[in-house]
């Protein structure tokens, strides 16, 4: 597989995943808003926006599920792509090693707690903000409640398609770093995804080959790897870059 099949594969890999994490994770988000207008039918106007953390722990056993799910995926892709294939595909249905998996689920219970407290202020600013906006038009409670519901139906299909494909790309990225690395991989690259859609500050990212401990310069920013929850949204969110890997002591 060259470079570009691999991204091909990775891009098609990335969308089968999104649209499984969105159906899941939107009907959560949308329960949230129906919870929290339930609380302003109910007379609690100011304290709606609390309804929010209810919803942590569920959002982030969410979370953490689809991070392992799409940790299996593309740690066994970058162990086809960077590893020599054993005969019959025997490679390919192997489990992944204990140290991946202890290694990914640190990292998955850890990115899970630190995402939902993000889209947690989010969540809790947004349903504020569209209270607020209510009772300065003047409306009901009742109004308020339902406005609440008319919203949460469409913001969480459209917010848990962002995060989706988000929080996939950042997981389906660590683990095919994770991986590559202990497979040897002692460099990588940059490679964004070739077409009219990729921002500025990606398409300029340097395509040369670095130590895999550098980081990469993208629109000022040093990102470890595509969707590096250190970056910030401008080049986080929505993104479809990946990195490739070698050993440098094998070319």
């Amino acid at each position: 597989m060259n470079k570009v099949a691999y991204l091909r594969s990775f891009e098609q890999q990335m969308q089968r995943l999104e649209a499984g994490f969105a159906k899941g994770f939107a009907p959560i988000l949308n329960s949230m808003w129906r919870a929290a207008a339930k609380e302003v039918a109910f007379g609690n106007i100011h304290g709606a926006d609390i309804v929010v953390d209810r919803y942590t722990q569920r959002q982030r056993d969410y979370l953490y599920k689809r991070y392992i799910l799409t940790a299996d995926v593309f740690g066994k892709q970058a162990r086809e792509f960077y590893g020599t294939k054993s005969i019959g595909g025997i490679l390919s249905k192997a489990p992944l090693s204990p140290d991946f998996w202890a290694a990914m689920e640190r990292w998955a219970l850890d990115a899970a707690a630190t995402k939902v407290s993000m889209m947690d202020i989010i969540s809790k600013r947004l349903i504020a903000d569209a209270v607020m906006r209510g009772l300065r038009e003047g409306n009901s409670n009742t109004e308020i409640a339902t406005t609440l519901r008319q919203i949460g139906q469409i913001t969480s299909k459209t917010r848990a398609n962002m995060i989706a494909r988000t929080e996939t790309h950042t997981a389906a990225n660590y683990s095919t770093k994770a991986m590559a690395t202990n497979m040897g991989g002692n460099e990588k690259q940059w490679m964004n995804a070739g077409d009219k859609r990729v921002r500025n500050s990606h398409r300029h990212v340097s395509t040369e080959w670095i130590p895999v401990a550098e980081k990469f310069n993208v629109g000022g920013e040093h990102l470890d790897y595509p969707g590096d929850s250190a970056g910030s949204a401008a080049n986080v969110v929505n993104c479809r870059c990946t990195a490739l890997y070698r050993n440098a002591r094998n070319t």
